[in-house]
This record gives C-alpha cells, sequence and structure tokens, in this order.
C-alpha cells in the first residue's frame, strides 16, 4: 500500500498532512501553497486555437474565476448531502453565480451543480479537489498516496459524512477514518496525550470558512473524550465576505447608482477582493478593496470600484457574527457543566480565528493565558489528521530510525517485523469514535419525534436501541422511517434531516403487525438502521440516497395515490385491479433486488397505466377543463414570469386541448391532455412557491385568521416583487414567507393532522384533495420509558 495522510477538506482552502515518525507537516502543493483553494472551475476551448476544455483546481481555478464565474464552483462543503428543496441552499442558491439544480435522475432531496453545461454532483466537485491534494502530495513525497483520514465539521449529517466518504474513494483514496474537526485540532495541539494523568479540560472553538465547531473534551485516567459539542453549520468565513460584499454593493449603488448583482464577472471579482480585504485586515489597521475596469455607467463609461475599509468598521461589521459563535460557546460550556474557568487550554482553529475580535473576545471569557497559538489555525486540522492517520495505518518507521516502504513487512536496516498501529512502547491513546453531537430519532405521526440516540452519547454504538412500530393498514407493503437529528424533541421537523429510509414488507400482513427498528451510529457518526419483524425476517430498509432509488420510491408512492383516488370513485374493474397490482409487485421485488433503475421504470408504467385504465371520456374532459383552467389562470397571473414564446406555447396548447375536448377523438384528446399535464409541472423558477403559498394563504388561513393571512399576503407580494424584479434574494425572501406560513397554519386550532400535500385530514384513509394514501407505520405504543412515544409515522 502507499503513503497515508490526513486531509481537511476545506469549505474555501483544504490542507493536507503527513506524519512521518514524531514528525508532522502539511504538504505544500505544486504552487508551492501549505494550503489548496477549495475552488474548482472549467475553461472552455476557444475555437481559434482548438484547445480541448479544461477543468481547474485550486489556485488556477480561482484565478480564471472572474472570467468564468457561471463555471467556477465555489463553496461546495455547504451543499454536500443536501438536497435542492433545503432552505439553506435555497440560501446558497441566491447569492451563488453557478446555477445549483436538482438532478435530472433524482429529487428534490439531492442537488448538482451546473459547470459548463453539464451537471455535477457536490461528491464530484469534491473529488477533484481531494484528488488535486493527492496528486500534488504524490508529487511532493515521490510515491503513491492511498489511504486517507478526511475532517468533517462535528455537526455533519448522515448523509454529509457518507457524501465525504464517496469524495474520497472517487478521488482514488481509501478513507480509513472520518474525523470530527474540533477532536482534529485537540490531536494537533497534543491534548490527547498530556504529561500528567491530572483531569483537564480543553475547549475546541472551530471557524472555517463554512462552518462553526464548538467542542469540549476532556482528559483523565488515561482516557481522552469528547464531553460536549456545538455549533452552526452555516456560520463562517464566507458569511464575513458577504457582509462586505453587501457593503459594497451600498457603496456602489449610492455612489455611482449602479446594481451589479447581475454582472457575474464583477460579482466574482468582488467575492475574491473581499476574501483578500478581510485577510488584510486580520494584520492591518486598514485595507484598500479595489475591483478594476469591470463596471459600466449607464453611459457606457468604464469605471474602477475601490473601497478602503479600517479594521474598526470591518469588526462593527461582523460583530452579530462574532457574538453568535460566543453565544455557542457559552451554551456549549452550560451542556458540559462547566464554568470558563475550569477550562485548561483553548484551542483556536481555522483561518477567520486569526481575526482580532474573535481573539480578544475568547480572551475576554477564558483569559489569554489559555489560548494556544502553537499550531497555525488553518493548519491544525489536517496536522490533526495525519497524527491519527499514521496511528491507525502501518507503521513504516523503524525504532532504529530507517525509513521503510509503506508495504515493507520488516525493515530493510535492522530485519526488525513492522507491524500495523503506532510505534511500540508508544503511550499515544487511541482515538476512536466521539459523542453524537444531538439526539437522533424517526418522525412519528404529527411531526413527534422518537429518540433512539440521545446528545453526547458516545459513538460507535454498542448496543442499539430498539422500538416496536406496526403497520397501518392490511397488506401493507411499504414502510417509511424518516431519521432527523436535533436538540427539539417535540417536533421531529424542526429538527435537521439526517435521512429516509424505505423497507418493502412481506404481502398479506396484518395491521398493526409490529416491526421492530434498531438505529445506531458508527464509528465515522454515520447513521445505520435495521428492521425484523417479530419472526425474525430481515426488511432490510434501504436509505435514500436521494437519486435513482428515491425517484423509484416516490414514482411507486404516487402511482398508489392515483390508484387508491379511482378506488374511491370505483373506476377500476378487476382485472385492471390485478395488473395494476401485478406490475406494482413486479417494482416492489425490484427495490429488495437493488434494482432502482428497473423499478423505476416499472412504476412509470405502472403510473401511465393507472392515469389510462379507468379514464372514461366524461372524466377526461373533465380533467381537461380543470387542466386548461389552471394553465389560463397561471399565465394571467404570474404572466412576469413567462417568455412570450413560452406564453405562447402555453396558450396554443390550452386552445387545442379545448377544441379536442369539444370533438370525439379521445386518443389525441388523450395524448393533448397529458403534454399539458407534463407542462404544467414545468413552470418558471418560483412560480409553482408562489402560487401554493397564495392558496394555503387564501384556503386555510384567511377563514380562520383573517389579520394574519393579510400579513402574510404583504410578505407574499414582496417575495413576488422580488421575483418579477430579478433579485437575487427573491427566493431567500419567499422561504421565510413559507415559514411564516407554516407556522400559521401549525398555530391554527385543530384537532386534524396534514396530509403531505398540505390538506387536513380528520383521519380518513384518502386525502380528499390529491388522493394520497396515509399508509404510513404507527410507531411505538406508549410505555413510559424515554422516547415511546405514541403515534404513526
Amino acid at each position: 500500500m502507499g503513503r497515508i495522510v490526513g486531509i481537511d477538506l476545506g469549505t474555501t482552502n483544504s490542507v493536507i498532512g503527513i506524519t512521518d515518525g514524531n514528525k508532522t507537516r502539511i504538504l505544500e502543493n505544486r504552487e508551492s501553497r501549505s494550503h489548496t483553494r477549495s475552488v474548482v472551475s472549467l475553461k472552455q476551448s476557444r475555437s481559434a486555437d482548438q484547445r480541448p476544455e479544461e477543468i481547474l483546481v485550486g489556485d488556477a481555478a480561482m484565478d480564471h474565476w472572474p472570467l468564468a464565474p457561471a463555471d467556477t464552483i465555489i463553496s461546495i462543503k455547504r451543499l454536500m448531502g443536501r438536497g435542492v428543496a433545503d432552505e439553506q441552499v435555497q440560501k446558497v442558491k441566491a447569492w451563488a453565480q453557478y446555477p445549483i439544480v436538482t438532478p435530472e435522475k433524482g429529487t428534490d432531496d439531492s442537488v448538482r451543480v451546473v459547470m459548463g453545461g453539464k451537471p455535477y454532483s457536490p461528491v464530484e466537485i469534491s473529488a477533484m479537489i481531494l484528488a488535486k491534494l493527492r496528486e500534488d502530495a504524490e508529487f511532493r513525497l515521490g510515491e503513491p498516496v492511498t489511504h486517507a483520514v478526511i475532517t468533517v465539521p462535528a455537526y455533519f449529517s448522515q448523509i454529509q459524512r457518507d457524501a465525504t466518504r464517496k469524495a474520497g474513494m472517487q478521488a482514488g483514496l481509501r478513507v480509513i477514518r472520518l474525523l470530527d474537526e474540533p477532536t482534529a485540532v485537540a490531536i494537533a495541539f497534543g491534548m490527547d496525550t498530556p504529561e500528567s494523568d491530572e483531569t483537564r479540560y480543553f475547549l475546541v472553538y472551530d471557524l472555517g470558512g463554512g462552518t462553526f465547531d464548538v467542542s469540549i473534551l476532556v482528559w483523565s485516567g488515561q482516557v481522552f473524550a469528547p464531553l460536549n459539542l456545538e455549533g452552526d453549520m452555516w456560520l463562517g468565513g464566507d458569511n464575513f465576505d458577504q457582509l462586505i460584499m453587501e457593503k459594497a454593493l451600498d457603496r456602489i449603488k449610492k455612489e455611482l447608482s449602479l446594481d451589479p448583482r447581475q454582472n457575474l464577472r464583477f460579482m466574482a471579482a468582488l467575492r475574491r477582493e473581499a476574501q483578500v480585504l478581510k485577510e488584510r485586515l486580520t494584520a492591518s489597521a486598514s485595507a484598500e478593496l479595489v475591483v478594476p475596469g469591470l463596471l459600466r455607467t449607464a453611459a457606457g463609461e468604464i469605471v474602477d470600484f475601490s473601497m478602503e475599509m479600517t479594521r474598526g468598521e470591518f469588526e462593527r461589521l461582523i460583530h452579530p457574527l462574532v457574538d453568535r459563535t460566543m453565544s455557542i460557546v457559552r451554551t456549549a460550556l452550560v451542556n458540559a457543566d462547566l464554568l470558563p474557568e475550569q477550562i485548561d487550554n483553548v484551542l483556536m482553529a481555522g483561518n477567520a480565528t486569526a481575526i482580532p475580535l474573535v481573539q480578544r473576545s475568547m480572551e475576554q471569557l477564558f483569559g489569554q493565558h489559555k489560548i494556544s497559538r502553537l499550531v497555525h489555525p488553518k493548519h491544525s486540522v489536517a496536522m490533526g489528521a495525519a497524527i491519527l492517520a499514521h496511528r491507525l495505518g502501518p507503521r513504516i518507521h523503524c525504532a532504529c530510525g530507517h525509513t521503510n516502504a509503506p508495504e515493507a513487512a520488516v525493515c530493510a536496516a535492522c530485519g526488525r517485523e513492522l507491524v500495523v498501529g503506532a510505534p511500540s512502547g508508544s503511550a499515544q491513546p487511541f482515538v476512536h469514535g466521539g459523542i453524537a453531537p444531538f439526539h437522533y430519532g424517526i418522525q412519528s405521526f404529527g411531526d413527534r419525534f422518537t429518540p433512539f440516540i440521545q446528545k453526547s452519547d458516545p459513538y460507535p454504538t454498542e448496543v442499539p436501541s430498539s422500538h416496536a412500530f406496526f403497520t397501518h393498514t392490511d397488506n401493507q407493503r411499504m414502510f417509511c422511517l424518516p431519521v432527523y437529528c436535533g436538540d427539539n424533541l417535540e417536533k421531529a421537523s424542526r429538527n435537521e434531516k439526517a435521512g429516509e429510509a424505505f423497507g418493502i414488507l412481506p404481502s398479506g400482513l396484518p395491521k398493526e403487525t409490529p416491526i421492530r427498528i434498531k438505529l445506531w451510529l458508527d464509528g465515522d457518526g454515520v447513521f445505520g438502521l435495521s428492521a425484523h419483524l417479530e419472526d425474525g425476517t430481515n426488511l432490510k430498509p434501504w436509505i435514500m440516497k436521494g437519486e435513482t432509488d428515491a425517484r423509484a420510491f416516490k414514482a411507486i408512492e404516487l402511482s398508489d395515490e392515483v390508484i387508491a383516488s379511482k378506488k374511491n370513485r370505483n373506476s377500476l374493474t378487476p382485472s385492471q385491479l390485478r395488473e395494476l397490482d401485478d406490475i406494482r409487485n413486479d417494482a416492489l421485488d425490484r427495490i429488495r433486488d437493488g434494482d432502482f433503475g428497473g423499478a423505476l421504470s416499472k412504476a412509470e408504467q405502472l403510473m401511465a397505466l393507472a392515469k389510462a385504465q379507468g379514464q372514461s371520456s366524461s372524466d377526461l374532459k373533465s380533467r381537461a377543463t380543470m387542466l386548461v383552467n389552471y394553465a389560463l389562470w397561471i399565465l394571467h397571473r404570474y404572466s412576469w414570469a413567462f417568455r412570450p414564446d413560452r406564453s405562447d406555447f402555453f396558450r396554443k396548447l390550452a386552445a387545442e386541448v379545448t377544441a379536442l375536448a369539444s370533438g370525439t377523438d379521445e386518443q389525441q384528446l388523450r395524448v393533448k391532455v397529458d403534454e399539458l399535464d407534463r407542462e404544467t409541472d414545468l413552470l418558471p423558477e418560483g412560480v409553482p412557491e408562489l402560487n401554493e403559498t397564495r392558496y394555503r394563504i387564501e384556503s386555510r388561513i384567511k377563514p380562520v385568521d383573517p389579520r394574519t393571512a393579510s400579513h402574510l399576503a404583504d410578505g407574499l407580494a414582496r417575495a413576488e416583487d422580488a421575483y418579477i424584479k430579478k433579485d437575487p434574494k427573491a427566493a431567500t425572501i419567499l422561504q421565510e414567507v413559507r415559514a411564516k406560513v407554516e407556522a400559521a397554519l401549525r398555530a391554527l386550532p385543530s384537532n386534524k393532522f396534514p396530509c403531505r400535500c398540505g390538506a387536513m385530514l380528520s383521519g380518513e384513509r384518502f386525502c380528499p384533495r390529491c388522493g394520497g394514501d396515509n399508509w404510513l407505520v404507527d410507531g411505538p405504543k406508549l410505555s413510559g420509558r424515554t422516547g415511546d412515544i405514541p403515534g404513526a409515522l
């Protein structure tokens, strides 16, 4: 095997380190820099010189960014393991200059970024960054690099950790461990190997480019362990850059009467210079931001932009964010049952910790003498990973001092046997696992939370807890287990969704058949789960990745809703039901076998057949009328969102459907109705969300609370106005309104429960609005034990 390294895969910068014997060092890249920019850019071919396209990574990509802002991917770590529907992804989408889209063969629970017209997953982009780190390390070492410990924020979820591991594999690395960044920092500072057995407490303050973590660790009796983790996955140096940019944009608007937000080249250059300004103000009392030659006045004159900023102005700008980090530090102390004076050492990691305001804030809380600065904050995470990688990997340094090849079994100098693990005689403790950063559990019906793992429980989980859930209907064939992690023990949806598992049940099971569920965390903090029947049958639940697997399950679910709706209207014959059931069972069998592509194909066949069967001429004409009215309403109400050619296309298609509905050609009518149905699913960005939100305000909230409905309608109008003006913050404004609408709906006095489409149900099986089947399994029965919360998923 080759060399083993430690990698800090950061939001803005990535670093790679290696340990040789007792010496740990950072490996410089080919550009002779200790860090590599976490940036990927596509350099398009030019017809004149016929050069092929080239993917640039690191500094080269950073330099190319202003030339190709739409083809340059930055801060990809913020999108790892996320979905397009995620509220935070929508915020990134509002400022990102590259397109962020739903994958063609995925769902809203996954995401793609577009570079050069081609979609890439965050895993693929991260793999490009990791591949450069590996190749540069091989260039420096002169030998292969095959294994790595890669660090992740302590607050990374199951899906994010899994995505990081996949990125490493795609980069040609065997990922032997995912290590929490705060723990890596403690290892780098040597805090896991104190000189005495006296109990000592350490606090790690890790403020990176895109995330913030606080970890409190204890050394006692030769045991090194974390006590508490807190953090914010969306707070980092990027946020400081954004504040500088907003100040610059305000200055441009006031001084030049320009709004350059749609000037992608200028915005890319501005963001890059904002980063530079932030770094300069760390060491200087003032600095200047300069972006030359990228602005043009209304008269066509090219102008330069410059803005001087003092450190005091910068600190006033970022003060609320730094205060937010200090609030999280205090929360960590309270949850660890410690006072600031009980902390022995404070370790600072992440380049943003070099900002004087951050340093002063920590000194004021803990005292200057407790702040450790022996390791560069930009290097400490990678160094800790490198130290652990050395401990986990095969020994290549003999006790005699000779350096051996990684694959060597005996020392070439003295003939000693080389064993796996740390050098003999080392007293260094083995770092294994960590503690859960939050509660992990399954969402129960009514948005209740059934926890399996408590916050601060150690992982890997030694003995997984178990709860019984129950089938909701006779002959239920599918079950869903949404897994959430967070601090809210009452409402699951107020926590972070860690993932979702689906499983297939044998046919013929009666209602309330028990399903025994276990959930645990492995050594990387990644959740796993199992599901068995009481007779021991393994149901092998599949954890969704948001790709073809999720589409297959969703397609079957939607087909079930169509079939259930038609059953209610008695519009299917027994033979038609048997045919549909055969196709559905075939799709479920393919899912059980892991053939998600085949299952998706069968599910789509099921949907097409379900729509066609039992559809009388009058039903088809009613559907045609409904779709035409809906299409014309959307065109009228949101005319600003449609290009003229697209508007003309819709009107023409609606007219064709209307004409066919008055005739006798049922086959052609069905073709055109299906076409109009598909086209109404492809509305411009923001329109479906605006329309749905408007419906909820008018039909659900206004009859009960007109005052709140009026206030929400005003907010929705502002969101729509932002879309009309092409404000890049439009999606964020709309998300805020939608969150308020959801809160208002939850506050409505009702004993009903919500369907997935938003309709309030009284307990009936089928939703009267969408035909949805409430077939999810029932939750644990009340037994008085913690976590046994009654309800249904």
